[in-house]
């Protein structure tokens, strides 16, 4: 295991052993690596490929073809995962952290409004159904209405929908539960990879998101960004503060009392940036 030694002129290999947000979260370290010398080879899961090309050449990738089915380990004189590079780059307070990587935008196709003058705003309303907290960070897109009802706006639903059904310990769910009544274009059977989410992100005046990896791919591309915490979020996210110094053009909204209420305070602020007052 790397812990921060000497490895210039040695190869050093990278796996990510987390989700894909936080593949996307800590590639602020790579140009850090770059900088001792070594060369990298990253190991990283098919869907990822699009984002990654933009970063590793073709020689410093490994593709895992599927979360659970694990490349054989090429020959190197270190390994890390990616999660570990801010222990070892000891980020400890503000000044030291790296600037995020900012990608551009993987444009295929251009999405269309009812009008040239419409905001275009995505919308997250749900993360992946496999982690532990999925029903602390995941919401029904019908809290959405109060934002989803405001004229003048075309929203999109970001994200691709494996499984809207969820098996929570209140019951079966539905998270998708009355969207076919709401003002949302659903962008699901157009994503099939992260190149695609990227390009639609990067098409959005603005972002609401759940703490899910469409906040770090809106945060890699610099995109205005609502992050809407649950009960529960992790370190990345700090405690109190409305900003992050890990994507400068985030703004976080906390988990206030219940969804219904969290959302209320997102429109509110919505509502100031639809009237160009933020």
């Amino acid at each position: 295991m790397w812990n921060g030694e000497d490895i210039k002129d040695k190869t050093l290999f990278i796996f990510n052993e987390q989700g894909y947000g936080d593949f996307f979260f800590f590639l602020r370290f790579i140009p850090e690596i770059r900088k001792l010398g070594c060369k990298i080879i990253c190991e990283i899961q098919e869907v990822l490929l699009p984002i990654a090309k933009k970063i590793f050449s073709e020689e410093e990738i490994l593709i895992r073809p599927d979360i659970g089915v694990l490349p054989s380990l090429p020959k190197s004189d270190y390994q890390v995962s990616i999660c570990s590079l801010a222990k070892i780059f000891k980020i400890d307070e503000e000044s030291k952290i790296p600037p995020n990587i900012r990608i551009e935008g993987i444009r295929k196709n251009n999405l269309s409004c009812p009008s040239e003058n419409q905001l275009k705003v995505g919308i997250c309303w749900f993360g992946n159904m496999n982690h532990v907290k999925d029903h602390l960070r995941s919401t029904y897109i019908r809290n959405f209405k109060p934002i989803l009802d405001i004229p003048g706006v075309t929203f999109f639903g970001l994200g691709k929908n494996k499984n809207m059904t969820r098996n929570w310990s209140c019951g079966h769910v539905n998270l998708n539960c009355d969207i076919e009544k709401l003002n949302i274009i659903d962008l699901d059977s157009q994503t099939e990879n992260f190149g695609d989410l990227a390009n639609q992100i990067d098409q959005m005046d603005l972002v609401i998101t759940v703490d899910t990896v469409v906040a770090h791919l809106a945060g890699m591309l610099g995109k205005k960004t609502f992050l809407i915490l649950g009960l529960e979020s992790d370190f990345r996210w700090q405690e109190e503060r409305q900003d992050t110094p890990w994507y400068p053009s985030i703004q976080i909204f906390r988990f206030d009392k219940t969804w219904e209420k969290t959302i209320l305070n997102v429109k509110e602020e919505f509502l100031k940036f639809f009237h160009g007052e933020i």
